[in-house]
């Protein structure tokens, strides 16, 4: 439990420069929304990692706005849950992707914020950067070697036997126990560690759809497709439309 003095937060002349102690903190990423999934306040470092070098242009901005479809969908489930149910979600474990297209991954915990008659109008919330954060590394290292053979191996066949061997488990604990921690289970994870890696090239790169499905570990197009369409609700060749960054592309 948090303690105040309720009378002294009331007389805060502006309650938003307390906000800026989470800029000393390398590791926080702090932001608020309304219930449209609007930020309405943020420290420094989550505007960097979207790409605003002017904090305040993201001011308004709406999570569909300003990241990946593949990510946006699953943050507004998530901010929706909890403006809904008016609970918190605490230490959610997620692959964020910045805006250079680089993954990372985070711990996010939200809490809904109400307004003076009690009625929840919005969320605030912190995602700590996990290579930032030793507490939260201690954790994360059980399955690091796990998650840096996914990174290397994504475009092959992965056996979920062999990633229990690197864990030193059986394949029912493995999969008991990163289902617990990840609340996905490694199969779902590899799909979508695929699926964003099939992003990053579609927008990225002029490769052909078959060869980034090739280079991602994906059976075939149709394959790439099929994932895209479950987890997306948009074909590639319609994320690669709608996301492609133009000239200065890789081949």
């Amino acid at each position: 439990m948090d303690f105040f003095d309720k009378r002294f937060i009331e007389n805060l002349g502006d309650p938003s420069s307390v906000i800026t102690l989470f800029n000393q903190l390398p590791d926080i990423h702090f932001f608020m929304k309304d219930r449209q999934s609007r930020y309405t306040g943020f420290n420094h470092n989550f505007a960097q990692r979207l790409g605003y070098e002017n904090p305040t242009d993201l001011l308004g901005k709406t999570t569909e706005e300003t990241c990946p479809p593949e990510l946006a969908s699953a943050y507004i489930k998530d901010d929706l849950e909890v403006m809904q149910s008016n609970r918190p979600s605490y230490d959610i474990l997620e692959l964020n992707q910045s805006y250079d297209g680089t993954m990372n991954w985070f711990i996010t915990t939200k809490i809904p914020v109400h307004d003076q008659n009690g009625h929840v109008i919005g969320l605030a919330g912190i995602a700590r950067d996990i290579k930032r954060s030793k507490a939260a590394l201690e954790h994360f290292q059980q399955f690091e070697q796990v998650f840096i053979y996914i990174e290397n191996h994504f475009s092959e066949r992965i056996e979920i036997p062999k990633l229990a061997a690197l864990m030193h488990a059986s394949v029912s604990k493995f999969e008991r126990d990163f289902k617990k921690f990840f609340r996905t289970t490694p199969s779902k994870y590899i799909i979508q560690f695929r699926i964003k890696s099939a992003c990053r090239m579609l927008t990225e790169t002029t490769r052909s759809i078959a060869q980034i499905a090739d280079e991602c570990g994906f059976y075939d197009q149709s394959s790439m497709t099929r994932s895209f369409r479950s987890h997306l609700n948009i074909s590639p060749s319609a994320y690669r439309k709608k996301n492609r960054r133009g000239p200065g592309m890789s081949k």
